[in-house]
């Protein structure tokens, strides 16, 4: 019989099943528990946060804020198993690594930061030499030193794909055997389903993402802009979070510019998301300003 194992697990996003990173966690554990394991969970708003700078947040608050919160957690119970969102949890690993009943500590990424960057040296000129070039490279630098130490004070890393674990492997010194991939994407039954024969649902294009600069909008905006200029009878629909809306930097003001020049309409639907729809039959009947968000 499989021992019932007691699992901690924490994430700096809050509990949305439709977001990319938290929902791999939910999903994660909804596993264990089926699998008869007892999960406990924290998500960013038992963590806190007073730094808004993304970066900043992660180097100066979120590690603190890790340990903190799972110190908290193991006072009030014993588990078997801690794992925690991300590689700022090294402080947190610092510490159930001195205890000495000590539970297995795991960290999960949602995607190499280190593997990214190694990537785009290859496409990227480098930073000009300013001072935001030179702060850029010194918290890269950082960031690259976190998840080297995250490695180094955890058990074992969960990773979205065979390429970052290589990455891990031949960059980082992890060991191949503690280090597991657990894949994104959509379930089998989706997969296996045979796709529509029905070639009006091929001119109805759904998309669905955050509008934040980091997730590349720019790049989809500009793919949109051809698909819709090409073909007069394609619609598209760009479902996003409201609060993407909200927090869109200039780089996505361009992208939205980008597609309100091919007929772009922004509407507002209930809940949780805002639409941007884009069609492109409509673009002679009527035009508008791109949107001030």
């Amino acid at each position: 019989m499989t021992r019932v194992l007691d699992i901690l697990v924490g994430a700096d996003v809050l509990p949305d099943p439709n977001s990319g990173a938290a929902g791999t966690v939910m999903d994660t554990s909804h596993a264990l528990s089926m699998l008869g394991h007892s999960v406990d969970s924290f998500w960013a708003d038992s963590l806190g946060r007073r730094v808004s700078h993304g970066n900043l947040h992660y180097i100066l608050e979120l590690p603190r804020a890790y340990r903190r919160e799972v110190a908290a957690r193991l006072a009030l119970k014993r588990y078997d198993v801690v794992q925690l969102s991300q590689p700022y949890s090294y402080l947190a690993g610092r510490m159930v690594r001195r205890l000495s009943d000590r539970p297995l500590m795991i960290w999960r990424s949602h995607g190499l930061e280190a593997k990214v960057d190694a990537a785009m040296l290859r496409y990227a000129p480098t930073a000009p030499s300013t001072v935001r070039g030179a702060f850029r490279g010194l918290v890269g630098r950082r960031l690259h030193w976190i998840q080297r130490e995250a490695m180094r004070c955890s058990d074992g890393a969960i990773v979205p794909c065979d390429d970052d674990k290589s990455f891990l492997v031949e960059q980082f010194g992890a060991q191949p055997d503690r280090v597991a991939v657990i894949w994104h994407g959509v379930p089998d039954t989706y997969l296996d389903a045979p796709v529509s024969t029905n070639k009006r649902r091929w001119k109805r294009i759904l998309h669905v993402s955050q509008m934040s600069a980091n997730k590349g909008p720019m790049v989809m905006s500009q793919v949109a802009a051809q698909v819709l200029q090409s073909s007069t009878d394609v619609t598209m629909t760009w479902l996003c979070p409201s609060r993407c809306t909200i927090h869109c930097d200039r780089r996505c003001r361009r992208a939205f510019a980008t597609v309100w020049s091919c007929g772009a309409g922004w509407i507002e639907v209930p809940s949780w998301t805002c639409t941007t729809r884009m069609e492109y039959s409509c673009f002679r009947r009527w035009r508008k300003a791109p949107p001030r968000l």
